[in-house]
């Protein structure tokens, strides 16, 4: 009995090393790319497809494989792959992912059609592709990475998909080129930093369902010299809208908040109304407002003029001198 009871147990260790060992080959077949001009590229399989992980070859001008390889499609590409100085021919329209930088810093990408099928932008996805001019995004996009799209200096429209619900930090900060933007309708937040250093924008329209504009959000958008706040809108964050050339604002009835810096430098800023008793102003929310003369304010506890949040406004000081 005890023989037999080893001699199961070797049996049991050598079919196991067998099947080991088939794997192994299996898994290193395909692992090699599927096709001769493809061998410049290193793949990695997801279990659903092959994602390219880097490229190793020497040839500026790259097209990136759109066949299958070994009956499993090639969905998409790992982060950095096609960074910095690769040129990137064409990108196939099938692709699922794009993940984490994946054209980090790519100055010859001009370029982009999304397919209908992707989801999720993955944070840094474009981020300072410097000659990046025409983006269009698939039907399906939910979500915008962090730094999406920062530092794409030659990028002066974009369209977001009404399919949109979530927008990264920082995902259009110094898009210095950048003219305008629609906000999806399902997008209720707008996140910090998401148009920082924008100093071309002139036009956003903001989601209906918007109810906070976090710190940064808008900062140094030196064109945007209008913009219409949602009735939903509860909060404006630090340093919101530093630098922006607004003449008048009314803020929305329902705002609870208006955080530090909010409109600082807004030099432009001649008028100001905000009508909800309940606002709470952060320090110097318009302090550097030099050309400010009018601040109607409901809350009785906020001394209009006073240098706790209206410091350097000299005109308005003056207006309304007790």
């Amino acid at each position: 009995m005890r023989i037999s009871s080893r001699f199961k147990r070797f049996s049991l260790v050598i079919l196991g090393v067998i099947a080991a060992l088939a794997f192994v080959a299996v898994f290193s077949f395909r692992n090699e790319p599927a096709h001769t001009s493809d061998r410049s590229f290193d793949w990695v399989f997801t279990g659903k497809g092959w994602r390219v992980m880097r490229y190793t070859g020497s040839d500026r001008h790259v097209v990136i494989p759109s066949s299958r390889v070994y009956d499993y499609p090639v969905t998409g590409w790992l982060g950095g792959s096609f960074s910095r100085f690769t040129r990137i021919k064409t990108i196939p329209r099938r692709f699922a992912v794009i993940e984490v930088s994946g054209f980090l810093e790519n100055e010859s990408l001009e370029s982009v059609v999304l397919p209908d099928t992707m989801e999720t932008l993955e944070g840094g996805a474009f981020v300072r592709c410097r000659n990046l001019r025409s983006v269009k995004l698939g039907g399906m996009l939910k979500n915008i990475g962090n730094f999406a799209f920062s530092g794409c200096v030659s990028l002066k429209t974009i369209d977001l998909p009404e399919s949109v619900d979530l927008l990264g930090e920082y995902a259009f900060q110094d898009c210095t080129a950048l003219e305008s933007i629609k906000i999806p309708s399902r997008v209720n937040i707008v996140p910090k930093g998401a148009f920082q250093n924008c100093p071309s924008l002139r036009s956003c329209q903001l989601s209906v369902a918007t109810t906070r504009i976090e710190s940064y959000a808008f900062y140094g958008c030196k064109a945007l010299s209008k913009i219409d706040f949602p009735d939903g809108l509860i909060s404006i964050g630090e340093f919101a809208f530093c630098d922006c050339p607004f003449e008048s604002l009314e803020l929305p009835l329902k705002l609870e908040e208006v955080g530090k810096s909010a409109f600082l430098d807004c030099t432009k800023l001649k008028s100001i109304r905000i009508p909800n008793p309940a606002t709470k102003l952060g320090q110097s929310a318009f302090s550097y407002c030099e050309s400010l003369e009018s601040a109607e304010i409901a809350n009785p506890d906020i001394k209009v003029g006073s240098p706790d949040y209206f410091g350097n406004c000299d005109k308005l000081r003056k207006a309304y001198r007790e």
